[in-house]
């Protein structure tokens, strides 16, 4: 045991730190192999005895860290280059030492480094082929997460040519039990995307939570990447601005709807692309469906809407977001927060950012500085009587990490309050159960719960909204379950700008036809008069007969590019598509049968052909049939 601790001591502190010329130095990435492995010796090899009197003499040795009383110094031994790649050899061919080649890391590493290195903390993105061999240093930087990001729908076809696959196991949704392969989720997701509001854009992070052994009904990739066998028609009501923000926007990008608060819309990029977005009117680059009112990021923009809130003293809170205020440099985001601590009547402000959750790893990255400007933002404010704090949006528990974990505590050490808004979706979060882990993953690292929002009415994400009444049952369970201070509230943000209420506080609701009345009298002048409605989602389709329909429906969706019934269904009988409220369909409805506010009523049998080519169509055969219209079109 003492000759083989020598001859790890020697090279590690010789050869491997000095030789940096030998083949095998090179090979396998200067000393760390040799860190590592003397680090982790277990009861099979050679140093089994002893294997913690090694470990530390070996930390002491590379990193300085401090003695056991009852340990000897390493030796201080200096050699020829000839003497070091003679011992390299010696150790190369020990059974003692396994080498495994690695990427070439820095000799000059922090005790934080190495905490990284030799923890207990899982590296979760393994399972994907290309990322197997990254260190946790890696992943977690800010260079890695923006350089190996996910962009475009080519980008994602690569990508999940190497994580899919080649069978997918069966969905548990009718609607997706078709998808039998890595080659049909590959066209499903192309074609979804060709429909999508929202352009694909994923972080490292987000793609390494996705269980890709079984990615048709992960929660993680529901929330992100869009299947056309998935998607159902938007509702009548909806509207691209669903909230009507760019009606209560003096001045291009900041929006002024309640007397003391106003939302600063700093930039129109987001670190990922969310499908549920509700500023898909001005979020991330244009789509096939959807055209885009940018807001990038500019001086002259922001002087605007700075001038604004120092002409209206009324404003006491300010929401920066956007896009998400994680895409500005870290200069950029000290201006914008000195600027508005230096307003009087500015009392508070939030930081509005998804970051925490996409690519938390920043926060704790000491190659980037935004994590410790927000904590600097938060102090200088705290010393003027002024609050700064962060709004992030964590959905499911998978996306508490423990690197997560780690930035949450960074901040809270430091003193940043962070909350978190969810959106409740369906598949997604809507169970008792998941929501209640969700919550508390969030309580156990002091990120506070503060809202749990009804979807909106966002284009091309009717399969994830979920009816008023789940929200309303989830709130009725989980209180009493946490603290009262870290119980969300649970809110519908009212389609036509009336601003966010409790979900129980509507005026009136129907289960049945979907339909719910809402107030808002705290807001001021018409809008506190008027009435607002919001309208639950069609149910998914269950049998042959409704999935049969959807298939029809989806065809004409791509053939049009659009979720909206008016811009498919124009010209197009489709046996009168289905009974539901936003067609504005008539037919009668049978008896003890549901009102029109089912999936389907159609006044005649379903079609079993493609509307309206005559092309032959069943309920699995959407991706292998020929795509609807003329082939000669």
């Amino acid at each position: 045991m003492a000759q083989g601790l020598w001859k790890a001591q020697y090279a590690l502190r010789n050869g491997l730190l000095r030789n940096r010329a030998s083949p095998a130095v090179g090979e396998y990435g200067g000393n760390s192999v040799f860190a590592r492995t003397a680090l982790r010796s277990g009861p099979a090899t050679k140093f089994s005895q002893g294997t913690n009197q090694m470990r530390r003499l070996v930390s002491a040795a590379l990193f300085g860290q401090p003695r056991q009383q009852d340990e000897p110094a390493p030796p201080r031994i200096t050699c020829s280059t000839a003497t070091a790649s003679k011992v390299d050899s010696t150790i190369q061919s020990s059974a003692a030492i396994q080498l495994t080649p690695l990427t070439p890391s820095s000799p000059s590493r922090t005790s934080h480094e190495l905490a990284l290195e030799t923890g207990d903390k899982p590296r979760y993105w393994t399972h994907v082929p290309q990322w197997d061999t990254i260190t946790r240093k890696e992943f977690i930087s800010n260079a890695f997460q923006v350089r190996n990001t996910v962009k475009s729908a080519r980008d994602l076809e690569r990508f999940l040519l190497t994580v899919l696959p080649e069978r997918l196991p069966t969905s548990k949704r009718p609607f997706l039990e078709h998808l039998k392969t890595r080659e049909d989720f590959i066209r499903d997701a192309r074609a979804g995307l060709e429909i999508a509001s929202m352009e694909v854009r994923l972080t490292p992070e987000i793609l390494s939570l996705v269980d890709w052994t079984s990615p048709l009904d992960d929660p993680i990739r529901m929330q992100f990447i869009s299947l056309k066998s998935s998607l159902l028609p938007d509702h009548k009501a909806l509207t691209l601005d669903s909230l009507g923000e760019q009606g209560d926007s003096p001045v291009p990008g900041l929006v002024h709807r309640y007397p003391g608060r106003a939302l600063f819309l700093a930039t129109s990029n987001c670190p990922v692309y969310c499908r549920y977005c509700t500023r898909a009117y001005m979020v991330g680059p244009a789509t096939g469906s959807t055209q885009k009112q940018p807001q990038k990021p500019s001086l002259n923009r922001w002087e605007a809407m700075f001038r604004h809130i120092e002409q209206h003293s009324e404003i006491q809170d300010i929401v920066v977001s956007g896009g998400d205020v994680y895409q500005l440099a870290p200069d950029h985001l000290r201006m914008i927060g000195e600027r508005l601590l230096g307003i009087p009547h500015i009392r508070r402000f939030r930081i509005a950012s998804k970051g925490l959750s996409v690519n938390p790893g920043r926060i704790i990255d000491p190659a980037d500085s935004w994590g410790n400007t927000l904590i600097d933002l938060s102090n200088q404010g705290r010393k003027i009587g002024k609050q700064v704090c962060w709004h992030t949006h964590f959905n499911h528990p998978k996306e508490v990490t423990w690197i997560a974990r780690e930035a949450a505590h960074h901040l809270f050490k430091n003193g940043v309050i962070v909350r978190n808004q969810s959106v409740l979706q369906r598949g997604v979060n809507d169970d008792k159960d998941t929501m209640a882990a969700l919550l508390k993953s969030l309580a156990d690292i002091n990120v506070q719960p503060y809202y749990v929002y009804q979807h909106d009415l966002t284009r091309s994400v009717e399969d994830l909204r979920t009816p008023l009444e789940t929200i309303l049952e989830l709130d009725k369970h989980l209180r009493g379950t946490l603290s009262g201070f870290m119980m969300p509230a649970f809110v519908v943000d009212l389609p036509g700008g009336g601003g966010k209420r409790l979900a129980s506080t509507y005026d009136k609701y129907d289960p049945v036809s979907g339909e719910s009345v809402w107030s808002a009298p705290g807001l001021p002048g018409a809008k506190g008069k008027r009435e607002y409605k919001y309208y639950d989602p069609r149910p998914l389709p269950t049998t042959v007969k409704e999935l049969q329909q959807l298939r029809v429906q989806q065809d004409l969706m791509h053939k049009h590019k659009s979720t909206r019934p008016e811009d498919f269904m124009r010209g197009h009988d489709v046996n009168n598509a289905v009974g539901h409220p936003d067609f504005q369909m008539k037919g009668a409805v049978k008896e003890n049968e549901k009102p029109s506010h089912a999936f389907a009523h159609p006044t005649k049998t379903f079609p079993t052909t493609y509307a309206p080519t005559g092309q032959p169509i069943g309920p699995i055969s959407l991706l292998s049939a020929p795509p609807p219209g003329n082939p000669s079109e």
